[in-house]
């Protein structure tokens, strides 16, 4: 398979990744997100603050210590597979914007933050 097909068949694959992980729900503009993703970002927030050991989560066998991390990993996940490039960005960097976005924003989802990243920085896949 020549790199140009595997290059289209990733950007398919895409879309449709996200079509399974936001399904369309009953009324308009809002959707369904499987994970930590369909959390407030209230939720998100709030977490930051409980950075007790104690607090360890286990999710799918790994050991988070906080759940603000476990939120952490799944944005960080959320942006490398929406997002172009997204692997040159720190982590870090992408957590902060997140938090700020759901200060601004603590009723929406997770993912709501995340994809609002995706989209400010301009790491949609671009057309061939």
């Amino acid at each position: 398979m020549t790199a140009l097909i595997k290059d289209h068949l990733l950007w398919l694959t895409i879309p449709l990744l996200l079509l399974f992980t936001a399904a369309k729900a009953e009324e308009p503009g809002q959707y369904a997100v499987a994970g930590l993703g369909g959390d407030s970002c209230a939720s998100f927030v709030l977490s930051l603050s409980d950075d007790k050991p104690s607090s360890a989560v286990v999710m799918g066998g790994r050991t988070y210590f906080t759940m603000a991390n476990a939120y952490t990993q799944w944005i960080a996940g959320f942006v490398t597979a929406g997002g172009n490039g997204a692997n040159r960005v720190d982590v870090n960097g992408i957590a902060l914007w997140v938090i700020k976005y759901c200060e601004a924003n603590p009723s929406e989802m997770l993912a709501m933050g995340a994809g609002a990243f995706i989209r400010a920085h301009h790491l949609l896949p671009k057309p061939k």
